[in-house]
């Protein structure tokens, strides 16, 4: 798998931890809300390579009107 996209996906799981950690929902709340169960919530955003669609259903659940994308240096900092 090529860095870049390795990039992506670790932004995106990033992008939803940080938007569930900012409203206080955990994966349990979040699951409920999208009719999933946690562990299978988890292991999808833990593994960073789901759909958009369900990015944006994760965000609609959590109810983020905006997002705040993690800024792409960050990641590449963390993976030093």
């Amino acid at each position: 798998m090529s860095a870049a996209r390795m990039s992506y996906q670790l932004r995106a799981k990033r992008t939803v931890k940080a938007e569930m950690a900012k409203r206080g929902v955990t994966y349990r709340t979040l699951a409920k809300r999208m009719n999933l169960s946690a562990p299978a919530l988890k292991t999808r955003i833990e593994r960073g390579t789901f759909s958009m669609a369900f990015f944006l259903r994760c965000m609609d659940a959590l109810q983020v009107e905006f997002i705040d994308f993690v800024p792409a240096e960050l990641v590449a900092d963390e993976k030093r």
